[in-house]
């Protein structure tokens, strides 16, 4: 097959798909990256940008008058910006320039193939969204925090009926209740600057509501 071919052959996703994905652009242009990626495509800014449409047309169309034409300033943001500049270096799906042309950086190229194989299989299950390398996940942060809060079966359970168990904040820590709330509030300040940085209003209110339980 030609480029060309395999660019109009791109799946396309409905909302219901990925909605288990969450809020960040940036994710869904690793997928689409690590798709083309894998058929032998190059990360050209036209091939990337077109493929980011088609199979997310929801996420990147031009306005609600053109929903069947993408929105090119959104993707030039997304793709120049979100995902190649990056506070750090780690965090970048991509390496290179529009110019030269775009490469996936390893943590696109797995959090890309995470995210694609969760939309194919109809499941969230194996989706982990903070795949930076391993050998950081044991280190505290706000990242660590943030992910290790919105992966959980506890947030999952606060985006689908806007509740949060009563005790969540020991369960989803582990600690014995009324114990080490010091360093309870500290994970969540951790946490909160990461979902502040990501826009993340979801999270925020559930750490929001996280807090209360400690009072």
């Amino acid at each position: 097959m030609t480029y060309r071919e395999i660019i109009l052959s791109v799946p396309v996703f409905k909302p219901e798909q990925y909605a288990h994905i969450g809020a960040g652009d940036y994710k869904y242009g690793a997928c689409a990256a690590y798709y083309l990626k894998e058929k032998g495509v190059p990360l050209t800014m036209n091939y990337l940008g077109i493929a980011m449409f088609k199979m997310f047309p929801d996420l990147f169309y031009c306005d609600v008058d053109f929903k069947e034409y993408p929105s090119l300033d959104r993707l030039n943001r997304e793709i120049c910006m979100h995902m190649t500049i990056t506070k750090k270096k780690e965090d970048a799906i991509l390496a290179g320039s529009a110019k030269k042309g775009f490469q996936l950086t390893k943590y696109g190229e797995f959090l890309g193939k995470q995210i694609y194989e969760s939309i194919i299989k109809g499941s969230s299950e194996g989706v982990n969204t903070r795949v930076k390398e391993n050998v950081d996940s044991h280190k505290e942060g706000p990242s660590k925090e943030y992910y290790d809060i919105k992966n959980s079966a506890y947030f999952l359970e606060f985006t689908k009926t806007g509740q949060i168990s009563k005790n969540a904040v020991w369960k989803l820590f582990k600690v014995i209740p009324f114990t080490q709330e010091t360093t309870i509030k500290k994970k969540i300040k951790l946490a909160e600057a990461k979902a502040l940085e990501c826009n993340d209003t979801e999270v925020l209110e559930f750490l929001k509501r996280l807090l209360l339980q400690l009072e």
